[in-house]
């Protein structure tokens, strides 16, 4: 995969030196010493607060990963004894670098890359563009799961063969520059920006400040190249400007290149609305459940459309893709419902999620909690999800420190049946006693709250 002067080269001024071992290449990268190869280059990662729950530094499973046979470490801490047929490459920053053999490996392919950037949605948007595209005729590179920072990224493009013509890669951002640093990994050809909402305004300070964090997805496309943006959201809109490459919009505003109107919802069996695009009217369906995902689908037939696909083709492919949502149906074992999307939470996907539990048929109860990050936000964003809560649920539950806010707001605009819950054990304990056949519950909240695990009791 990579040769010794491969390496030199695609750490070029990172590198501060080097100590020869045996190996002449290595056939491949990894970062996980557990699963490391015999002849990998294992990337001795320390991971920094704000990506993970744990901070580990990879210096201390490097010799569990020399145990599993990688002939090469890339480390930045030079006082690490190897073994003596163990190459070692030094420098200042290992995220840095394996970013950096990343990007070279991705030059290798004549591939196109897409980019897609937002606050929410991503990750639901990429698994569904993949899927257009692959309809359209294409092999497909996708970033797993949601694989959007420097180290996700690198680890996903070492996936590039000869056999991929197109590469579906998330963007996400925890400061300033992160986009950029991304994309000139990735080198998309088209960028697509879903939306901008308060989550990180804790840490950059206000919605301007994540626009122009957001719109580095486009900011650096090539003149040949195609920015998509959400005409329905002002901030999204905006960045036009800011790129030289084409741009095409969607949503429901009058002027989107891509517009839906007529939307119908068929519950978790997805939505069906009425297309106009490029002078076009038709009739299409996505697989995506709920109104509020009809955005995610029009930016995947953007995608298709800007790579070349005419637009009868992107519609077919998207009423055929196979998708797995992450807002999943799962059966409790009182015969409940339960719709999981207990991964991630703001308020924009808070709203969506209801609104597909208010299409839903029988009675419509949610367990939501805090929704993190949101800074300056936090009141209003959770105070919106209680009142619209309030709206479209026969009982409302909310557990953590800001759920309470949700549960206050819900009450005050006239919820009949709200619950708090101080631990999760007591949520598990009412829900089991009070859930059923026919009804249908929502669990969401910040990934931080680990509603999974009420999930998993519930099913289990």
């Amino acid at each position: 995969m990579f040769t010794i002067d491969d390496v030199r080269n695609a750490l070029s001024d990172c590198l501060k030196g080097e100590r020869p071992g045996a190996a002449s290449e290595f056939t491949g990268v990894t970062n996980d010493s557990r699963v490391a190869k015999p002849g990998e280059l294992f990337v001795a990662l320390t991971t920094p607060t704000g990506y993970a729950l744990e901070v580990r530094d990879g210096h201390d499973f490097i010799n569990d990963a020399v145990a599993h046979g990688a002939t090469g470490v890339l480390l930045h801490n030079e006082e690490i004894q190897l073994p003596d047929h163990v190459w070692a490459f030094l420098v200042d920053d290992t995220k840095h670098a394996i970013g950096e053999l990343g990007r070279a490996w991705r030059s290798r392919f004549d591939v196109r890359a897409i980019a897609i950037a937002g606050n929410v949605g991503k990750t639901t948007t990429k698994e569904l563009t993949a899927a257009v595209l692959q309809g359209c005729g294409h092999t497909v590179l996708k970033s797993p799961m949601n694989f959007n920072d420097e180290i996700g990224l690198a680890m996903t493009l070492f996936q590039l063969d000869p056999t991929y013509d197109r590469a579906v890669v998330e963007v996400g951002m925890f400061e300033l520059g992160e986009i950029r640093r991304l994309c000139q990994i990735a080198q998309p050809q088209i960028g697509v920006v879903l939306n901008v909402g308060p989550t990180h305004l804790e840490r950059l300070g206000s919605m301007q400040a994540i626009a122009e964090a957001k719109s580095e997805a486009v900011q650096d496309l090539p003149a040949t190249g195609c920015a998509i943006l959400n005409a329905d959201d002002p901030l999204v809109a905006a960045m036009a400007p800011k790129t030289r490459a084409r741009v095409l919009t969607f949503g429901t505003h009058s002027h989107a290149d891509f517009r839906a109107s007529e939307i119908q919802s068929h519950g978790l069996a997805g939505v069906e609305f009425t297309l106009g695009c490029l002078g076009r009217s038709l009739r299409v369906r996505s697989p995506l459940p709920g109104a509020g995902l009809v955005p995610n689908a029009l930016a995947a037939l953007a995608v298709a459309v800007a790579d070349g696909a005419s637009v009868e083709e992107a519609a077919e492919a998207l009423t055929g893709a196979q998708v797995t949502p992450r807002l999943q149906a799962k059966m409790a074992a009182s015969g409940a419902t339960i719709l999981d999307d207990s991964y991630n939470a703001n308020p924009a996907s808070m709203l969506a999620a209801l609104d597909v539990l208010h299409e839903m048929t029988g009675h419509r109860y949610a367990l939501l909690g805090d929704m993190l990050e949101l800074g300056s936000a936090e009141t209003d964003g959770h105070r919106s999800v209680g009142e619209h809560a309030a709206r479209v649920v026969d009982a409302l539950f909310t557990v953590g420190p800001r759920g309470v806010q949700i549960a206050a707001a819900a009450r005050a605009a006239g919820a009949r049946t709200v619950r708090h819950f101080d631990t999760k054990e007591e949520a598990v304990e009412v829900l089991r006693a009070n859930l059923g056949p026919g009804d249908v519950l929502l669990v969401k909240a910040s990934f931080g709250l680990a509603l999974g695990a009420i999930v998993a009791e519930l099913i289990g």
